[in-house]
């Protein structure tokens, strides 16, 4: 692994710490004989004592290790005609449909003599235990040895994964933890897989399973089985107790499974993500990844200050990496339970604003003056980052905040050229994504509006629903209050257009039933009187009249309408008028009737009366 990193520090064990720079270096590199390389069935096997093979292919000179192989093979019979037998080599049942090696395949012996050494050929020197002079020959080889070494990473590990036939539908469908995995596929006479997850969980399978992969999943690691009632449940051991229970029950398992499963692939989880290249400007993550105010930092090099509790109970030490773990994906299961104290800790989230036992918004508490704290400010505070500061982390800086460079019409720029603003809406989409309802995910954002009380920068989750597709400003003479020539007073409408965009929409998870868009606020209307070019009204008379404030509030000014199944789940954009999807105005004003019917929000009305030019 050295090969392919560079030091970047110390622990505070006095361990070297190193920065991968080449993705390879991560990965065991191959290194077995030629007709082991190209036989499909030994993809799993990455190593052998081979003669003339270097250890690993990415060092150079003395890095790549001493080729310590002879070119003697462990199929060739030693002087008494003993040798290795071919069912030792394949005895941990790691060969994609079974067999055993080739007698070319096998590996070959490494000499050990007296002073350490390895001779990759046996002459002379190595066979008299003394020289002529009768003194010690350091050269005679003592001993022998000769290895294979497995890639077990990407198995399934037997003691996790799979489950019984009782398991839940909705969790099986989630596959939100390696419990979950169709165990039943891997091989066609391993149907009995199920079985085998009863047997695992002997003393847990009467209570929920979900209810254990918290505790003893994350908590434990899979390393301890729980003990309920007295009762424990089973743990292999290690592979050869999975060949022996495969052995004894081939109707659960079959031996064609085996090279997919092991007892202990675990992964070391601590993330050492870092940015890999520079933007240019000031976004040149690479160059600044250890800068402590940047904002996109190399993980492993912000470190703990000062020693603190973690989340799991482990005790943080001064100079340790701040984070020691991945971020736990499983935890987004506490807003499905309504786990409040789960949330806060994981995720800094308190509710803000409850109705009816429900949260309608929350607010992150560990925020600094409405912005998501970067990893050296979190390291400051002696405390693990939140969900929501490991994504400002981890999402480059300068690929979020974007905006128009001017104000438009909903005067949008102080609210969408915020990071944190950003980074809000991508992490309440993941919860939202999450979730099995089609509630958005709400987190205060932005200042409060001090004419309505409300904030308008909420950051909101993206769910399976009717979103606006089009808001539309028309302008119309109510002929529903008088007719011409007395239709004198104009009206300014916003009008909408809504539409569902996703792929499913007609799965959206929304109950049928009424809806609102509700408003809230105070609105008028202005009419230009200015008798310049271009500002004369041609035919009438130019006015220039304020009408009354509007004044809304959200419990009585709204626009109500249904939703139901085809046409009404807005799969396609449907513009709301009065009687399409049952659209109806709480206010009469906020209605035109006709054989042109409007259906909108009112935002004021002048007096316009007809006048010749």
């Amino acid at each position: 692994m050295r090969a392919g990193s560079s030091k970047v520090g110390t622990t505070p064990d006095g361990k070297a710490s190193y920065e991968v720079e080449n993705p390879k270096a991560m990965l065991p590199s191959r290194a077995v004989k030629s007709p082991v390389a190209g036989d499909a069935r030994l993809n799993l096997l990455v190593k052998q004592s081979a003669g003339g093979v270097k250890f690993h292919s990415l060092g150079t000179g003395s890095s790549v290790g001493a080729i310590r192989a002879s070119s003697v093979s462990t199929a060739t019979p030693a002087a008494d005609g003993r040798k290795v037998a071919e069912a030792r080599w394949s005895a941990p049942k790691l060969f994609e449909g079974g067999g055993d090696l080739a007698n070319t395949q096998e590996p070959d012996w490494i000499y050990v003599t007296r002073s350490g050494s390895n001779p990759t050929s046996f002459s002379t020197p190595n066979n008299k235990s003394l020289n002529g002079d009768g003194s010690v020959n350091k050269d005679f080889v003592v001993g022998r040895y000769a290895y294979q070494v497995y890639d077990v990473s990407g198995l399934l590990d037997a003691n996790v994964a799979g489950y019984g036939t009782s398991a839940p539908a909705l969790n099986v469908a989630r596959k939100g933890s390696l419990v979950w995995a169709d165990v039943s596929v891997l091989s066609s006479g391993s149907t009995g897989l199920s079985k085998l997850a009863e047997w695992r969980h002997a003393g847990s399978w009467s209570n929920p399973l979900d209810d254990l992969i918290r505790p003893w999943g994350e908590t434990n690691g899979w390393l301890r089985a729980p003990i309920i009632a007295g009762k424990s449940d089973n743990l292999f051991l290690g592979r050869r107790d999975l060949i022996a229970y495969q052995k004894r029950n081939p109707t659960l398992i079959s031996e064609a499974a085996l090279p997919y499963l092991s007892t202990d692939p675990r992964e070391l989880s601590q993330p050492s993500w870092a940015p890999t290249s520079d933007a240019g400007g000031a976004f040149d993550y690479k160059s600044k990844k250890d800068d402590a105010s940047s904002v996109n930092r190399r993980i492993a090099g912000v470190r703990v200050l000062s020693s603190f509790t973690r989340r799991d109970g482990s005790k943080a030490e001064t100079g340790e990496p701040l984070i020691r773990n991945r971020f736990p994906l499983s935890k987004l299961k506490a807003f499905t339970d309504g786990d409040r104290s789960e949330i806060q800790r994981y995720f800094g989230l308190s509710p803000a604003l409850e109705a009816g036992g429900r949260v309608l918004a929350w607010k992150h508490d560990n925020a600094l003056n409405g912005s998501i704290r970067k990893l050296d400010e979190v390291a400051s505070e002696n405390r693990e980052p939140d969900f929501f500061e490991m994504l400002r982390a981890g999402v480059l800086e300068g690929s979020v905040a974007n905006s128009m460079a001017s104000n438009g019409f909903f005067q949008d720029i102080g609210r969408d050229n915020k990071d944190s603003y950003q980074i809000y809406r991508i992490g309440a989409s993941i919860i939202d994504q999450w979730d099995s309802d089609d509630d958005p995910t709400v987190i205060q954002f932005g200042e409060v509006n001090p004419l309505t009380g409300v904030r308008v920068d909420d950051a909101i989750g993206v769910e399976n629903l009717p979103y606006f597709h089009f808001i539309g400003e028309s302008r119309f003479r109510r002929r529903d209050i008088a007719a011409p020539p007395n239709d004198s007073t104009a009206a300014t409408f916003l009008t909408f257009q809504l539409w569902n965009p996703h792929k499913n929409a007609a799965q959206g998870r929304i109950s049928a039933g009424a809806y609102r868009i509700a408003f809230s606020g105070k609105s008028y209307m202005e009419w230009n009187t200015s008798t310049a070019a271009g500002y004369t009204d041609p035919g009438y008379t130019p006015y220039r009249r304020t009408s009354p404030v509007r004044t809304s509030t959200f419990a009585t000014d709204y626009i109500q309408f249904n939703v139901s199944t085809g046409t009404n789940s807005f799969a396609q954009p449907l513009y709301l008028k009065p009687g399409t999807a049952g659209a109806t105005s709480a206010k009469p004003i906020d209605t035109i009737n006709g054989s042109a019917p409007v259906i909108g929000y009112n935002v004021g009305e002048v007096e316009a009366p007809y006048t010749s030019a």
